[in-house]
């Protein structure tokens, strides 16, 4: 896995009026610093595309077409990292859960044998507006990730056992109540899709502030206090990096162990998705 990730701008110095008004409720959620990037998402999805690699395709996660056509960025993005002959997908339409679209067009690729390497690059950034979406209690931030998918990983890798996904219709008064029933409805959903008995030992959330990620636990029947925070608080939510940056912090953490499970949260305005990996060292 490889991230770029933008400066790391304490809440405090941004200049946004909504992080100013929610100052207090972030911090109090353990929320304290954006990712802020110059860099538009060419530049970023480029920087995780590592030039060593035999790639037979590429799949890109992104919200942030900063070219007047998807066409035009994958030209731009081929340009700047020298693969002109790499095929090269998008991966969209789930806003923030586009990496479980991701996976899922990237390890279709494999066992259909049309490719033995695809490399699944999530870019993301705010050109402009408030960091604050309308429904979490988070701050936006600017980066990019990556991960190798292939069904010969070379050492130490997470096994992709399977995705689900639910979406739902935004009504005019899908805000506060409305919006947390239908998260925790498809939570639920997603969550029975893949559970096997016993549960998983690893829960990741998006990076969202402590209330929502208990909340998504308690609804994955996953205990609040094995909850590790993974790096909502100094990164903020990074789009659909999210569950790439957290699988990378896990991978770091000592007590992670061969036949480990691994359930990754991943969700947007009207899609929740869900991921179960397991581990071999």
């Amino acid at each position: 896995m490889a991230q770029r990730l933008g400066a790391p701008v304490p809440l405090t110095e941004l200049d946004d009026p909504r992080v100013r008004e929610n100052l207090a409720a972030l911090t109090e959620q353990g929320i304290t610093t954006a990712r802020v990037s110059e860099e538009d998402t060419v530049a970023l999805a480029a920087a995780v595309t590592p030039a060593d690699l035999d790639l037979d395709a590429i799949v890109v996660c992104t919200d942030t077409v900063e070219a007047p056509t998807p066409t035009e960025w994958l030209l731009a993005y081929r340009a700047r990292t020298g693969r002109h002959g790499t095929r090269t997908l998008f991966a969209g339409g789930s806003a923030c859960a586009n990496l479980a679209a991701g996976w899922d067009l990237a390890s279709a690729l494999v066992r259909a044998r049309a490719a033995k390497a695809v490399l699944v690059v999530t870019a993301d950034r705010v050109p402009s507006g408030t960091r604050v979406p309308a429904l979490s209690t988070t701050v936006l931030s600017d980066g990019a990730a990556s991960c190798l998918v292939t069904a010969e990983p070379s050492g130490p890798a997470f096994v992709l056992l399977g995705t689900a996904t639910r979406s739902w219709q935004a009504g005019a008064e899908a805000g506060g109540m409305a919006h947390a029933r239908a998260i925790l409805t498809t939570t639920r959903s997603v969550v029975a899709e893949l559970i096997r008995p016993g549960g998983t030992t690893h829960l990741l959330t998006p990076n969202f502030g402590s209330a929502t990620r208990n909340l998504l636990a308690m609804a994955a029947s996953f205990p609040v206090r094995r909850l590790d925070p993974g790096v909502a608080g100094e990164v903020g939510h990074c789009f659909a990096a999210d569950a790439l940056l957290n699988l990378d912090h896990l991978a770091r953490r000592p007590d992670l162990a061969d036949g480990d499970t691994v359930l990754a949260l991943m969700s947007s305005d009207t899609t929740m998705s869900a991921a179960l990996l397991g581990y071999r060292a």
